[in-house]
C-alpha cells in the first residue's frame, strides 16, 4: 500500500477519525443539509496550516461572499 500524504482538516478530532487528515490529490464531496457545518469545515480546512505555501480554492454556490466571510470571522478567530 502507498503512504499518501494527508492534509489536516483543521479539525484535529476528524484528523484523528481520517488518521492524519485527507489524502492530497483525491477529491471529497461534502453535503448535508444546511446548518450541518459544511462552510465551517471549508473554512477550517483553508486555513490550516497557512505556514505552507500552496494554494488553496473556496467553492461555494450557495452563499454570498459577505455571508461566508462574516461566518469566518466569527469561527475561525485565533
Amino acid at each position: 500500500m502507498v503512504n499518501k500524504e494527508r492534509l489536516s482538516t483543521g479539525i484535529s478530532g476528524l484528523d484523528t477519525i481520517l488518521k492524519g487528515g485527507l489524502i492530497s490529490g483525491d477529491s471529497y464531496l461534502v453535503r448535508g443539509k444546511a446548518g450541518s457545518g459544511k462552510t465551517t469545515l471549508g473554512l477550517h480546512f483553508l486555513c490550516a496550516n497557512l505556514e505552507e505555501d500552496s494554494s488553496r480554492l473556496f467553492v461555494s454556490l450557495s452563499e454570498p461572499a459577505s455571508k461566508i466571510a462574516r461566518n469566518a470571522e466569527k469561527r475561525l478567530s485565533f
